[in-house]
């Protein structure tokens, strides 16, 4: 529609867009405003109001892109408050407008995105993502949310695949190449570390979703395996491993930053959490419990000292 539009206009270059009727002046502005030519497709449609200020169509698609544009900023301004519900909400009634326009939809699916990974539901921000990508596969804005998000999610293959992709494609300045490339690298990391521990966590945690911290069945039978349960010898005492710091049991080093901490308890909590594998719930206690030291910045100095004078 576009194209030909375009080729009567200047083939009547005297009556211009005017030449074209109302019905088919119309259809081009739309036509211009569904290929992100919004500034063209706005000229278009004053120069038709000037013509037929009272033509319903004209006024309907007026109505129709205000609204789209002021529903989109109000869920902008909404995020950048930090009231992401309310940005969701909104964006989920902007796509509602027009389900036709392709490259809108696409706009507004990864903003949605965005804030449903504010709010920690990185399924729902995936699912968005994918959408995103099929009105507009070349949103590679989108691809690298998807691939933060599938490293939150510990989808590493998925997420290594997406950075190699937004690598491969994306124009970007050299700083950020080496900033993704370093993104990329640490998921690669993790990918690698869990491909030798099983579930994902015993080979470097003490005690594992089926290890838990001992207690009196894990006790009774440490002292069966140190030889209490042999009669013809002495009984000793049970061999009890060492309590994991909290920097263990979130799996950071005791140099992580703020932000390294809270991705790290992040993706733990999405494995952990009892909702998922209610055996699991003390894990996930000690857990939350780390993470409410080393989250505020008083606690995690005074445990540090702790740890020090513990000699770790």
């Amino acid at each position: 529609v576009e194209e030909y539009c375009t080729y009567l206009v200047r083939k009547s270059a005297s009556g211009g867009i005017i030449s074209l009727g109302i019905k088919m002046a119309v259809l081009y502005c739309r036509a211009l405003h569904y290929h992100n030519k919004t500034e063209q497709a706005f000229e278009v449609l004053e120069q038709l109001l000037r013509v037929a200020p009272t033509n319903v169509d004209l006024l309907h698609v007026k109505r129709l892109w205000e609204l789209m544009e002021d529903v989109s900023l109000a869920a902008y301004e909404a995020f950048n408050r930090g009231d992401c519900n309310k940005a969701v909400l909104l964006y989920t009634k902007a796509l509602t407008l027009d389900k036709h326009h392709r490259t809108y939809n696409a706009s507004v699916l990864g903003s949605r995105a965005t804030a449903y990974m504010a709010l920690a539901q990185y399924d729902k921000a995936v699912q968005d993502c994918n959408a995103a990508l099929k009105y507009r596969p070349v949103y590679f804005k989108v691809l690298l949310r998807r691939a933060r998000c599938y490293d939150i999610m510990n989808l590493y293959k998925e997420s290594v695949a997406d950075y190699d992709e937004y690598m491969a494609k994306a124009k970007m300045t050299p700083d950020d190449l080496r900033h993704v490339r370093r993104e990329r690298d640490q998921v690669q990391e993790d990918w690698d570390r869990s491909k030798y521990r099983r579930d994902g966590w015993d080979n470097d945690f003490p005690y594992s979703s089926h290890q838990r911290v001992p207690n009196e069945q894990h006790r009774n039978k440490a002292h069966e395996h140190a030889g209490g349960a042999n009669q013809n010898g002495p009984l000793r005492p049970p061999y009890v491993p060492p309590s994991p710091t909290h920097y263990q049991v979130l799996r950071v080093p005791s140099t992580a930053t703020q932000d390294e901490i809270k991705k790290s308890y992040r993706k733990l909590a999405l494995v952990y959490h009892p909702a998922k594998t209610a055996q699991d719930g003390e894990l996930f206690k000690y857990m939350s419990a780390a993470y409410g030291v080393l989250s505020d910045k008083q606690l995690k100095a005074a445990y540090d000292m702790e740890l020090r004078y513990r000699g770790h």
